[in-house]
């Protein structure tokens, strides 16, 4: 039955098990009818598709994403399947609405949430459309400086560009603020240095006497990632990373950067800014 596929589909984007483009073709709509078939149901208003049940509701707002000559509209549709996700889903959803997303700026549109959607571009690999959508999003209000070097950030790693102006700032922002602040932008800094970004001595200096979260995995388990790095050993390298940074419970960002940088070295350099982002 369609609804058990749709389940099994959402499931799968969310764990990474299916790509965004096998569950896009789940959940697109059915084809138009052969002459001498039932004409299918008109596709459901934006409330409607909204307040469907589970799965089906995902598959009513992607089709309303992905379809029509209405721009408004695929856009409130592209913002409700991304305010779907619920924690550790959004990048899953971000690489099913990266089209839609694409699709919008191309046509001109003007989001009304424009970092919203950068942040969803940038965590499904667009680096190009995060780009474009972060020349529309100014600071101020709830648009701190950290939330835009944490953009920055994502872009930089999305697309494999120079990131060290970037990781100059977080390493800044990492000392003022409160502690929640702090520790998002010293978390970033860790990530982002480990994926290659490059520091100033300065930087370097102040990025040494910044607090961080010790890792979870143990001084073995992290010394045999870096011994499989270092030997080649790519498959080895991607088992024990994914163990680390993925699989055990609240991984910190020690945890990750030990995995990217590892990642990096075994030249897994697309996986290791996986775990980055």
């Amino acid at each position: 039955p369609r609804a058990l596929r749709l389940e099994a589909a959402a499931r799968a984007l969310r764990s990474g098990a299916m790509s965004a483009s096998a569950v896009a073709a789940v959940y697109a709509p059915p084809a138009p009818p052969a002459a001498g078939e039932a004409v299918p149901p008109p596709p459901p208003t934006l409330a409607e598709a909204s307040a469907l049940p589970g799965a089906r509701a995902e598959a009513a707002l992607y089709g309303l994403a992905v379809s029509g000559t209405d721009l408004a509209l695929r856009e409130e549709a592209t913002l409700a399947l991304l305010r779907r996700a619920r924690a550790g889903e959004f990048r899953g959803l971000a690489r099913l609405a990266a089209p839609a997303i694409a699709s919008l700026v191309q046509a001109g549109a003007e989001p009304k949430e424009p970092l919203l959607f950068a942040t969803a571009s940038a965590a499904a690999g667009d680096a190009e459309t995060a780009a474009l959508l972060r020349g529309r999003i100014e600071q101020g209000g709830a648009v701190t400086p950290l939330i835009l070097a944490q953009l920055d950030a994502l872009i930089a790693l999305a697309g494999d560009r120079p990131a060290g102006p970037v990781l100059d700032r977080l390493i800044e922002l990492a000392g003022t603020g409160d502690a929640r602040a702090k520790a998002a932008a010293r978390d970033a800094a860790i990530l982002l240095a480990a994926a290659g970004a490059p520091m100033s001595p300065d930087a370097r200096l102040e990025f040494a006497r910044l607090d961080g979260a010790a890792p979870r995995a143990s001084f073995n388990r992290l010394t045999a990632l870096q011994a499989a790095a270092d030997a080649g050993a790519a498959g080895e390298t991607g088992l024990y990373a994914v163990s680390i940074a993925l699989q055990q419970p609240q991984p910190t960002a020690a945890d990750r950067a030990a995995a990217v940088r590892a990642l990096s070295k075994a030249g897994l350099g697309a996986d290791a800014r996986a775990i980055a982002i």
